[in-house]
């Protein structure tokens, strides 16, 4: 139990821990990449001739912009989207 001791003194608990802003940059980039993918599939469905093509690609694009909001809610990010 000493060596347990000694670890936790060596460890400063006050000192701040980027790791949780680490994560959070990492969730955002996440959230930025799932929506990239939600307009490609938007694209995708845009340029199908098929209906049944087309549909499947956006039902693929509605389930990256659910992927995106809830990566993005639980990263605390601001989850507005821009309309051009």
């Amino acid at each position: 139990m000493t060596n347990l001791y000694k670890l936790f003194a060596e460890v400063d608990l006050y000192q701040p821990d980027n790791r949780n802003e680490r994560i959070m940059e990492r969730m955002n980039a996440q959230s930025h990449t799932f929506r990239l993918r939600a307009i490609q599939s938007e694209q995708r469905a845009a340029a199908a001739s098929d209906p049944i093509i087309k549909a499947e690609w956006e039902a693929l694009a509605i389930e990256w912009h659910a992927l995106a909001s809830a990566v993005s809610r639980s990263s605390g990010e601001d989850d507005q989207i821009d309309f051009a």
